[in-house]
């Protein structure tokens, strides 16, 4: 693998010198400075403890994951079917480029683009650090993870990009399967967790919100990270359920299961782009 990817270059060109990238990075650090200042404000006069409002800092977190949710897959649904809308398909897949060299180029340039604006909310959270609001390690871990997902998003969007014919068609199948990931399956197991009576056997859970990041980020602020919480019919909103289909803290399995399921979408891209080529 060369580090002088000319796609990536090539790509990360047309991002530096789009208007779109600089309007996405004004918007998103005006959002996230309009919703950090009144929790800052708010931590420094309360008059609780100040590790007491670590909470209110790990909002910004979830704040942060939904916005990678929403940029990665945009800015990687058009990789390959941007490509073939305008024209410049060809012209690649007939270029002495390996397929993996594209494929590695076209990911990386979205994900480093995530990974930049990510870094930029860095002196925020440096400044939550000044009044306790969160733990370094905590924050560390959780960091990685939106970064991981970022990297997921962006190889999922690119999969969908290299199979569908249009870039509208790959937006919607990336962002269906998305939302399917950090909310259907937060329902899926709410639902399985209610069935539970008081008194009860354990309630019967599927597993499946191993795969969903913000369940892996939600972990990591908890002191029982293999554990989430559920409400139940004659039970507190706040009880702990075990989640223990894996000996591993949730987000320690997360993060495995996104690494893997991004290889295997990078392989089955360079797969359906090196078969496009020999067609």
């Amino acid at each position: 693998m060369r580090l002088n990817n000319p796609v990536l270059t090539r790509e990360m060109r047309a991002r530096a010198k789009g208007k779109r990238s600089f309007l996405v990075h004004i918007l998103f650090l005006t959002f996230f400075l309009f919703v950090f200042l009144p929790i800052y404000y708010f931590v420094l006069k309360s008059e609780t403890p100040w590790s007491e409002n670590s909470s209110a800092f790990a909002g910004l977190l979830f704040i942060l994951l939904g916005f990678v949710s929403i940029v990665s897959p945009a800015f990687s649904s058009g990789s390959i079917t941007g490509e073939r809308e305008q024209k410049t398909l060809a012209f690649l897949l007939v270029s002495p480029l390996r397929p993996f060299t594209v494929i590695f180029g076209k990911v990386l340039s979205s994900f480093l683009f995530s990974a930049l604006l990510l870094a930029t909310t860095l002196p925020f959270f440096f400044l939550a650090f000044t009044v306790g609001g969160i733990v370094g390690k905590q924050f560390l871990l959780a960091f990685i993870i939106i970064l991981i997902s970022s990297l997921f998003f962006s190889s999922m969007a690119l999969f969908f990009s290299s199979v569908s014919r249009r870039t509208a068609s790959a937006i919607a199948i990336t962002y269906g399967i998305v939302l399917f990931i950090l909310i259907g399956t937060f329902f899926i197991e709410g639902y399985l967790a209610s069935r539970h009576k008081a008194g009860g056997n354990p309630p019967y859970l599927s597993g499946i919100l191993y795969l969903n990041p913000a369940a892996g980020l939600l972990s990591t602020m908890t002191e029982q990270q293999s554990y989430l919480t559920f409400g139940s019919p004659g039970k507190s909103l706040g009880e702990f359920i075990p989640y223990k289909f894996i000996p591993l803290p949730i987000w320690v399995v997360n993060v495995i299961l996104l690494l893997l399921l991004t290889y295997l979408l990078l392989l089955f891209a360079t797969r359906r782009y090196a078969r496009m080529e020999r067609t």
